[in-house]
């Protein structure tokens, strides 16, 4: 439907546009009876072509195959001599030199014995001919290429067996090609024309132009594998165009051989093929312009006389149209050459015209009268402060003010423009008005109403408009005037206000904590939210037991004015709760409280603060909380103080030999036996060494404590006989002047030299235990 407007539009809406369309459709019509022809010839002439190459293949596959039976049917007749046949060598080699002697194209003939040995001594014995041989089949091999010649040949055998039928080895012959490329080479087509056999390979081996060639080539069909060229069926010729290994365009045809999976190929340049039907399409389409050029001038001239006359026509009536009513046409300036139909025309126009004068100037003086009335309706609708507007039966409005054009974005012309002014109602409004319309064209409805819709701007702004309008009739003819007014901003105010209330109440419910509502005594006035979170937990259930505190900071807040924020702690149902709260002045006597439990945060908080200071392993002090608690600030009031350093002997050679969850448990009963006393402070602080500290100790009580952990070792390693265990302590004792770090150098020195004397002891001990 587009393509058939657009040809309207370009050549139907003219007299020069039918002239046009003429002959651009003889064009067309002349260019595609061209293609045809052209078409036809080629494509005949390529059928003619490709028929031809499959017959000239045809005749050298049977050639080539002839030529397979011939040799093969002389090493066939050789190898059943009788002389052979009784294994007589010197009547069979006088007999293959007289057999090479009369085919020249035979590079040489042997004897292979049963053993697999030639003449020449060398083993044969694997090769594919020789086992065919031994299973009595004749065997003809693929073309090869000599390695010193380079010329290429094909090996033909069949097997030698006695009177007996007993295998006694083969007749092999190499025959070189020379004699198919002779036979090629009369295979002569035009100047281009080229035929040439391919090997299984893909090389090239005979062509009719190059002879048998040296070096090998590759196949002529670009694109084309060696795979579709040997799955064919055998004797199956097949043709077509395509480009040869150099890029042109060439027509050929080729077929596989039914002895041998070779390919005979045919082919020739397209160029020479279809040269003299060029040189047939040159002269039609020389024909062709002329007659194209002739057809043109006739057309053209024709035109003329027939658009020149109209052209005049053409002029007048513009004339009139612009409004120069001094305008009167003439009779002579319309040519006489002109066809009688156009005169006639002419003639009845000049009647036409002077009447239409005379119409014209009557229509002036009561168009005067008009404007004058119109006058005075437009001064009083345009200076109004609301869009006034009139449409008609159909909704199409045929006076809008400048207030309403203001409101709606669109100019007086663009509004008048509208098929319906219900384009500007929006669409979920659109539906009632329509009904109301028209129910007051039906007379169904009063004629002066008053309603609300929405109108769409130019924008696409959406408009709240109050309509006032009535029915009335302006020259006769059904109409309504009405008024609008916009209430957009009013109805925003009413959104804006309406949303707000929305989010403060999300916002409150999305509160995961209580809000209440006291008074200044601390009485609960309103609930506002509490978390509904599945738990059995309510307000009233621990209010009570904040009330007093409560009392408290509200004195605190009315005193200062600022937010108060507290923390208060208390049992519910067995369990300890923690909340926080804060509190705000709400208006002059009412407060907003809000309260979060934090009871799961304070537990994380314990939890992570045991964490930071135990070992994970043995649930021992570590490293950090000595150096954190154990300053010499803190120790002032509890000297003297004492250290014990302890250090698990051959853990390591218990962790590679025998596992880290055995050494981990090494270290684990170490713990349970250091921290027996709970009167210490015991910590792990490495991986094998862990440090007792004493405070307001003695040397007699740092001696007794060592011997007691002596004493559970030993008893340790007699109940548990899975892995000894050994600890070295070294101890030391500061007074109120020693630093605590002294204090630790020297127990730790102490435990060392203590190491180091049970070192041979401990090794020996665990290396018993490995054996076990």
């Amino acid at each position: 439907m587009i393509l058939l407007e657009r040809v309207q539009k370009a050549f139907l809406r003219t007299i020069s546009g039918y002239f046009r369309l003429l002959i651009v459709s003889m064009g067309l019509i002349g260019s595609l009876l061209f293609s045809i022809f052209t078409y036809y010839e080629i494509s005949n002439a390529r059928e003619f072509a490709l028929k031809s190459f499959e017959q000239t293949v045809l005749l050298e596959t049977n050639y080539i195959t002839h030529w397979f039976e011939d040799n093969a049917s002389r090493v066939r007749t050789l190898s059943q001599l009788p002389s052979v046949r009784r294994g007589d060598m010197n009547s069979f080699f006088q007999r293959a030199g007289l057999f090479a002697k009369n085919n020249p194209h035979i590079t040489g003939i042997t004897f292979i014995n049963a053993t697999g040995r030639a003449v020449s001594g060398e083993d044969v014995s694997d090769r594919e001919y020789f086992q065919r041989a031994k299973h009595g089949e004749e065997y003809i091999s693929e073309a090869l290429q000599g390695r010193s010649s380079k010329e290429w040949i094909v090996v033909f055998s069949a097997p030698v067996f006695n009177d007996q039928e007993e295998f006694l080895g083969a007749v092999v012959s190499a025959v070189k090609l020379d004699a198919i490329a002779q036979a090629m080479e009369e295979f002569h087509l035009g100047v281009t024309g080229e035929t040439y056999l391919i090997a299984q390979s893909g090389m090239k081996i005979s062509s009719s132009r190059l002879g048998v060639p040296k070096d090998s080539k590759e196949i002529p069909w670009k694109g084309l594998g060696v795979e579709s060229l040997y799955g064919t069926e055998r004797g199956k010729i097949i043709s077509g165009v395509y480009e040869n290994a150099n890029g042109e365009k060439v027509l050929g045809a080729y077929g596989s051989l039914e002895k041998s999976r070779w390919v005979v190929a045919c082919e020739i340049t397209e160029y020479e093929i279809l040269e003299p039907v060029y040189n047939k399409i040159l002269i039609a389409a020389l024909i062709s312009i002329g007659l194209g050029i002739l057809v043109l001038y006739c057309t053209t001239f024709f035109s003329r006389r027939i658009n020149h006359p109209i052209s005049i026509l053409i002029g007048q009536a513009q004339k009139i149209e612009l409004g120069k009513l001094q305008f009167l046409p003439e009779t002579g300036v319309f040519p006489e050459e002109s066809p009688r139909e156009l005169g006639e025309i002419y003639r009845a126009f000049q009647t036409m015209a002077r009447k239409l004068i005379e119409d014209i100037q009557e229509l002036d003086w009561i168009n005067t009268k008009l404007m004058e009335t119109e006058e005075r309706f437009r001064v009083l609708a345009e200076s109004s402060m609301v869009g006034v507007y009139i449409i008609d039966e159909r909704g199409k409005a045929n006076y809008v003010n400048p207030r309403l054009c203001e409101m709606l974005g669109y100019s007086a012309r663009e509004m008048e423009a509208l098929g319906c002014i219900m384009e500007l109602i929006h669409p979920e409004d659109k539906p009632a008005v329509e009904r109301c319309f028209e129910g007051r064209k039906n007379n169904e409805m009063k004629a002066n109403m008053s309603y609300e819709f929405r109108v769409v701007s130019k924008e696409g702004a959406t408009i709240y408009a109050d309509i006032y309008s009535t029915v009335c009739y302006i020259d006769g003819k059904w109409s309504i005037i009405g008024t609008l007014i916009d209430k957009t901003q009013q109805k925003q105010w009413e959104k804006m206000i309406y949303a707000s209330e929305r989010k403060n109440k999300a916002i409150i419910n999305a509160i995961p904590d209580t809000l209440l509502r006291l008074d200044a005594r601390g009485n609960v006035l309103e609930i506002i939210t509490y978390p509904k979170n599945g738990k059995k937990e309510r307000p009233e259930d621990w209010l009570e037991s904040m009330r007093e505190l409560n009392c408290i900071f509200i004195e605190k807040l009315f005193a200062s004015g600022e937010m108060q924020h507290y923390e208060h702690g208390f049992l519910l149902h067995g369990k300890k709760m923690t909340k926080e709260i804060r509190m705000v002045s709400y208006g002059d006597n009412e407060i907003l409280l809000l309260i979060r439990d934090i009871t799961e945060r304070k537990e994380m908080e314990e939890q992570l603060k045991h964490l930071s200071y135990h070992d994970a392993l043995t649930g021992l002090y570590n490293r950090a909380y000595l150096e954190e608690h154990l300053t010499d600030e803190k120790l002032q009031n509890k000297r003297p103080v004492g250290i014990i350093v302890a250090d698990v002997d051959g853990l390591k050679q218990v962790n590679d030999n025998l596992g880290h969850q055995l050494g981990d448990r090494l270290l684990q009963r170490a713990a349970s036996i250091l921290r027996s006393n709970a009167n210490h402070i015991v910590a792990r602080v490495g991986g094998d060494e862990f440090v007792v500290f004493l405070t307001q100790t003695s040397e007699e009580e740092i001696n007794a404590l060592c011997n007691e952990i002596e004493a559970k070792i030993d008893t340790f390693n007699k109940e548990d006989g899975e892995v000894p265990l050994h600890i070295s302590l070294g101890w030391s004792i500061g007074d109120e002047d020693t630093p605590i770090h002294e204090v630790f150098r020297k127990a730790d020195d102490a435990m060392y030299w203590n190491k180091s004397v049970r070192k041979e002891r401990v090794q020996r001990e665990l290396c018993e235990r490995e054996k076990m």
